[in-house]
């Protein structure tokens, strides 16, 4: 059967059903889900002998026994062949339908010898029409069902689940497998669409009728579905479907005195709708989400709600070693969720990949939001908008009664040929009655009011350490790599950030390694790396969160694999019994926490004795005001050197800056800093920051005299950071660029009058070719000491008769390249 006749055969898998008392008062749902047998060959012939078993819904590597090579193009194989002998105990009744859920890489059926057809797509599920060859009454049907070996097996045309940062794509049929079987007139599907501040749902009940011309009576019925009470019903008496048509339905219910539906209060009713010859039920909640485009906040039932949270990479997970079945136990699965409620995460993406339909039911039930992402990243060009736009449509039909999902996501950073997602999301868009946001990834936002995703990876694949936090925008760009891919002020959604994974046994994936190198040197510990991971997690966290720009902060990721030669990677220490890291989980857990603090200080190092102002910031994502004691305190080896408190009252959904002003000590070391407030749920919510202590003449002898003040003519934004004067002073691995023109000119204040002999000048490939070296007593009034028509970049030592300035100044005349005059380090010394 082609997609579009199947179009009117669509049931949602969410949908509850109870076996009938007869086929003509409802519909009785079998499962095929179990154990099958399974072979592989050809993509044309079914196989002479079935000679392994393979659980389904799983993946073609639980087969025993086992095929080798699965998950990459192999000469053993084009395809895999799934059988299941099955009877139904009854007639076959006017409908009859097959359903496979999702299966990797496209299916083709057969009943009993008849080809039913093929199903190319693998996140939506295929239906195929059985009633002609179903045979019924005690009798042995038998279903093969055919997938391919590899992505390879679909057309150019199909989105393939392309993942840049998985080495293996898995076949296998992994989600469930169903017959339906109902009488007609009957329901292809139904859509709940709360009205909250009306307390009403609208729902949109798809009616077929597969037999002769007929009217039905049509009930439709809310209840809390943990007591069943009845809390609302519509009876409608007569609904006239002509024969081999279908017909839409529309009504309202009111639910007096509705009970929202929220992560913190997960409360679900369930709508039912009757005809004559079918029953169906949904599972729904009574809320209302959106994004609001002048705070750049998200609001959840009429409310600001302040997203925090995490991502699931489920189809790299599907390559971990130690995946096994876990993805479909449905106990590891929802302790799973739990598990991420801990770290109060009230939201998740799903990233790159749709999961089985039932982790979506656990979301609705344990209260998690859901940003769900359609598995592009790199969009073919062969793949069409009409492709997209009917693929989008059938997973929508699949899951818009789940009150979990909020936002409907078309691809992945996704830049190349994009132009289809964004023109089938506004194809598409009406179909969902509550009117949720779309994220196009970097495709460009589509409405005002949908967000826009920001990945702003500080210290990936670079050797930028914590200070480098100090000049990061406070929000991030539209764009990447200067690229903007947002004609409107979206709200933004942070769903990836940092870059410093670490595996399961403690060692850096092969893009974090430079990073803990820089940090830590080349022969570091796994008790160093996961102190350094949790530390910089925690502060990177509360970086994003406290400075208030972002409707979502979400890290990445906490489901994914583990393996020696990955880019990413999650946060457990055993995957199976759910045990995290605990450095991790301790950070997170302050770092997430609904009142949150922030030590709004990010230098590498104090010297001895100087006078620091260290702001604290503290926010609040809930609704109750928050009053209470920051309370910050310095300390050496355990003991105490500094210790102070602040009373604060944050407002509702606000924040509010606290100020301690303090000397440092005089001793050099290591010190650590650290805030403290008790947060709404009565627990110790925690900010620390560490450095050392050092000495003027230390600091002079390394880096050079210290700077009060840096100042530049112009300076340039990129990748998230502001490329500021004082990076170029502070060696923090961001660097100073003008814009790109000429002239332009970079000046440090020493603070005092300084003796000056040497000058260097750490360059990047944008350097100046022409540029003097200027002195100044007032800021005002420069003096050449150096000059060159003749600049080659790089590290440039500058050795000067010496002479007594207060002012340093870098004036670039001719720049080297077409961008602007970019500086990683400005230092000046005595000698």
């Amino acid at each position: 059967m082609n997609r579009v006749l199947l179009s009117i055969l669509i049931m949602s898998l969410c949908f509850e059903f109870t076996a009938p008392n007869s086929w003509g008062e409802e519909r009785q749902t079998l499962t095929l889900d179990g154990e099958w047998d399974i072979a592989q060959g050809a993509m044309n012939t079914p196989p002479a002998q079935f000679t392994a078993k393979v659980p389904v819904p799983g993946l073609v590597d639980m087969a025993q026994p086992i095929f080798t090579d699965v998950g990459v193009k192999s000469p053993q194989r084009d395809a895999f062949w799934y059988r299941k002998k099955f009877q139904i105990d009854r007639p076959v009744p006017a409908v009859a339908i097959l359903r496979i859920a999702k299966a990797f890489f496209g299916t083709k059926a057969y009943l009993n010898g008849v080809v039913l057809g093929e199903h190319l797509p693998l996140f939506t599920p295929g239906y195929f029409d059985v009633q002609k060859n179903l045979l019924g009454a005690g009798k042995e049907n038998e279903l093969i069902i055919r997938v391919g070996a590899s992505p390879d097996a679909l057309p150019v045309s199909m989105p393939r689940a392309h993942d840049g940062e998985k080495s293996k794509y898995i076949p296998g049929i992994f989600d469930s497998v169903q017959l339906i079987l109902s009488g007609t007139p009957n329901l292809i599907n139904i859509q709940a669409a709360p009205n909250i501040a009306l307390s009403k749902v609208h729902v949109q009940a798809l009616v077929h009728n597969a037999g002769a011309d007929s009217s039905t009576p049509l009930t439709f019925t809310v209840k809390e579905k943990r007591s069943g009470t009845v809390v609302g019903m519509v009876a409608i008496p007569d609904v006239h479907v002509p024969s081999a048509t279908d017909k839409t339905v529309d009504t309202e219910i009111l639910i007096p005195h509705c009970h929202l539906w929220s992560p913190e209060d997960p409360f679900l009713y369930t709508v039912e709708v009757t005809t004559t010859a079918d029953r169906i039920v949904s599972a729904f909640g009574m809320r209302e989400f959106h994004f609001d485009p002048a705070s750049g906040h998200a609001f959840l039932n009429g409310k600001p709600y302040f997203m925090r949270g995490s991502n699931t990479t489920l189809y790299r997970f599907f390559e971990d070693g130690e995946r096994g079945g876990l993805p479909w136990n449905v106990d590891w699965v929802r302790r799973l969720h739990r598990s991420f409620k801990d770290f109060y995460w009230n939201s998740l993406r799903y990233s790159i990949g749709f999961p089985p339909e039932f982790w979506y039911d656990i979301a609705d039930e344990e209260g998690i939001l859901l940003q769900d992402e359609f598995p592009i990243w790199g969009l073919d060009k062969h793949v069409t908008t009409a492709e997209l736009a009917q693929e989008y449509a059938a997973h929508m039909q699949e899951t818009w009664n789940h009150p979990s999902v909020v936002i409907w996501d078309s691809q992945n950073e996704t830049i190349r040929n994009a132009e289809p997602t964004g023109a089938a999301i506004q194809q598409v868009r009406h179909l969902d009655l509550s009117s949720r946001p779309w994220d196009n990834g970097w495709g460009g936002v589509q409405a005002e009011t949908d967000p826009f995703e920001s990945h702003p990876y500080h210290f990936i694949k670079n050797t930028k350490t914590m200070p480098a936090l100090a000049t990061a925008l406070k929000v991030p760009t539209y764009g990447y790599h200067d690229m903007i891919f947002s004609r409107y002020h979206s709200p933004i959604l942070i769903n990836e950030y940092a870059g410093i994974w670490l595996q399961r046994d403690g060692q850096p994936t092969k893009v974090s390694r430079a990073f803990y190198d820089h940090i830590l040197g080349p022969n570091a510990t796994v008790d160093q790396y996961r102190e350094t991971y949790a530390h910089y997690m925690a502060a990177e966290t509360e970086f994003w969160r406290g400075n208030r720009g972002c409707a979502a902060v979400l890290e990445f990721t906490a489901l994914g694999y583990s393996e020696p030669d990955g880019t990413t990677s999650d946060h457990f220490l055993d995957i199976k019994n759910l045990m995290y890291e605990p450095r991790m989980a301790s950070a997170f857990k302050n770092a997430f926490a609904p009142v949150g603090l922030m030590i709004d200080y990010w230098e590498s190092e104090m010297i001895a004795g100087s006078s620091s102002s260290i702001p604290v910031v503290v926010i609040n994502d809930l609704a109750p005001p928050w009053n209470g004691t920051v309370h910050l305190i310095l300390q050496r080896a355990g003991k105490v050197v500094l210790d102070k408190n602040q009373a604060v009252s944050v407002e509702s959904f606000g924040s509010q800056k606290a100020i301690f002003n303090f000397t440092a000590p005089i001793a050099p070391g290591g010190y650590e800093l650290q805030a403290t407030i008790i947060g709404a749920d009565g627990q110790t919510v925690v900010s620390d920051r560490a450095f050392p202590v050092i000495s003027e003449a230390d600091q002079i002898a390394r880096t050079g005299y210290p700077v009060k003040v840096a100042t530049a003519s112009s300076e340039h934004s990129q990748n998230n950071f502001l490329l500021a004067a004082t990076n170029a002073a502070s060696d923090n691995g961001i660097g100073w660029s003008s814009e790109f023109s000429d002239p332009q000119w970079i000046a440090l204040d020493l603070g005092v009058p300084r003796k000056i002999g040497r000058v260097v000048l750490n360059w990047e490939a944008a350097c100046a070719t022409s540029y003097r070296l200027e002195t100044s007593s007032n800021g005002r009034n420069w003096t050449a000491v150096y000059a060159t028509d003749a600049g080659k970049g790089g590290i440039e030592t500058l050795t000067l008769s010496p002479v007594t300035a207060r002012f340093v100044r870098m004036f670039g005349i001719k720049r080297a390249t077409k961008f602007g005059y970019f500086l990683w380090g400005f230092h000046v010394y005595g000698t």
